[in-house]
C-alpha cells in the first residue's frame, strides 16, 4: 500500500455544510462552480416523495452563509432516460455558456437502474438548466452495454475528455457491481467516442468505483473517486497522461470520522472558497445525512 509523508488535507478539517431540507431526502453529489475568489455555487440533488431525483442549487460564502435552495432541472418525461431522477456531474464553461453533464436515472426489472449520461445548458432567463436533447449524449452501446454514470468533462486543446463509470457485469442480485471508470474523447464535447479504455480497474475486494472529480497538475492530473469495499470510501489517484493511474488512496486519509459520515464517505468533488481548497463529499446513506466539507 502507498504511504505518503502527509496528507492532501494535513489539518483535517471536516464540518457537515447542509443538511437535507429541501424536497422529501437527501443532498448528494454536490458539484461546485466558482462564482468569484469568495462565492461558489453548489449544485445538487436531492429526491422526492417518489423517490426521484432533482437537481437544486445554493450558493455559499463564508461571510453570509449558504442561500435557500433553487431546483434548476427536474427528472425527464415518462419513458425518458431520465425519467425517474437527474443528479448533476460535473459543469463546464463551452463557448461562454455553462454545460451541465448530469446523470438520467430509470428504474429497471432485473437490475436496481439503468443510467445514461445527459448534457443540459444554462438559460439566463429561466435560471434554469434546459436539456439540449431529450436523448442522452452517452447510452449504452457494445462498448458499454449495461449502465454508465458520473461523468467528469475537461476541455483540452479545443477537443473534450471524459472519465465515467461503466458496468462490467451485473451480478444475480444487482450486487457486487462491477464498475469501473473509463475514458473517452469528443471533437465539440457531445459527440463522443469510447475505446474502451479502463482507467481505474476493480481490484481485489475494491469494486464500484464512481464519481471521478480530475484536476490539472505538475506533470499531469489527479483524481478523487469513492470506491466500494465494506463500504464506500474516497479515494485519490494520479496520473501523466489521463489514461494510466497510479492508486494513492492513502493521500486522501481524512482522520476521525463524524457520526454523519461514520460508515460512507462518497461521491468527492474539489471546490475553492477564500482561496481555500474545500474537499465536498456525501457522508451515511448516499447523501442521506448531507454534505460535508474537508479543508485544508
Amino acid at each position: 500500500m502507498y504511504r505518503p509523508k502527509q496528507s492532501n488535507f494535513p489539518e483535517k478539517v471536516i464540518k457537515l455544510i447542509y443538511k437535507p431540507n429541501w424536497l422529501h431526502s437527501h443532498a448528494t453529489l454536490p458539484t461546485p462552480w466558482p462564482l468569484d475568489e469568495k462565492r461558489l455555487r453548489l449544485f445538487f440533488s436531492a429526491r422526492d416523495e417518489a423517490n426521484r431525483s432533482h437537481i437544486g442549487y445554493m450558493d455559499i460564502a463564508e461571510e453570509k452563509g449558504i442561500s435557500e435552495v433553487k431546483e434548476v432541472l427536474s427528472p425527464g418525461a415518462t419513458g425518458a432516460f431520465d425519467e425517474h431522477g437527474v443528479s448533476p456531474c460535473c459543469v463546464l464553461e463551452v463557448n461562454g455558456q455553462l454545460w451541465l453533464y448530469y446523470l438520467g436515472w430509470q428504474r429497471a426489472a432485473d437490475v436496481p437502474f439503468r443510467n445514461s449520461i445527459g448534457l443540459a445548458v444554462w438559460d439566463e432567463k429561466t435560471g434554469k438548466f434546459e436539456r439540449m436533447s431529450d436523448q442522452p449524449i452517452l447510452g449504452p452501446n457494445s462498448v458499454d452495454p449495461f449502465t454508465l454514470s458520473y461523468p467528469f468533462v475537461m476541455e483540452e486543446k479545443g477537443a473534450f475528455r471524459m472519465w465515467y463509470g461503466s458496468h462490467l457485469s451485473w451480478e444475480q442480485d444487482g450486487f457486487p457491481m462491477q464498475h469501473v471508470i473509463k475514458h473517452a474523447r469528443s471533437a465539440d464535447g457531445i459527440h463522443w467516442e469510447r475505446d474502451g479504455h479502463i482507467c481505474l480497474d476493480v481490484e481485489g475486494d475494491d469494486y464500484a468505483f464512481s464519481r471521478p472529480w480530475l484536476r490539472r497538475i505538475a506533470g499531469g492530473f489527479e483524481m478523487y473517486y469513492c470506491f466500494r469495499g465494506e463500504s464506500y470510501r474516497l479515494g485519490y489517484a494520479t496520473s501523466g497522461d489521463g489514461l494510466l493511474w497510479e492508486r494513492k488512496d492513502e493521500q486522501i486519509d481524512v482522520g476521525e470520522l463524524p457520526a454523519w459520515a461514520g460508515d460512507m464517505q462518497c461521491y468527492p468533488a474539489i471546490g475553492f472558497l477564500n482561496h481555500q481548497k474545500c474537499l465536498f463529499f456525501n457522508g451515511n446513506g448516499y447523501g442521506k445525512t448531507g454534505i460535508g466539507k474537508l479543508a485544508d
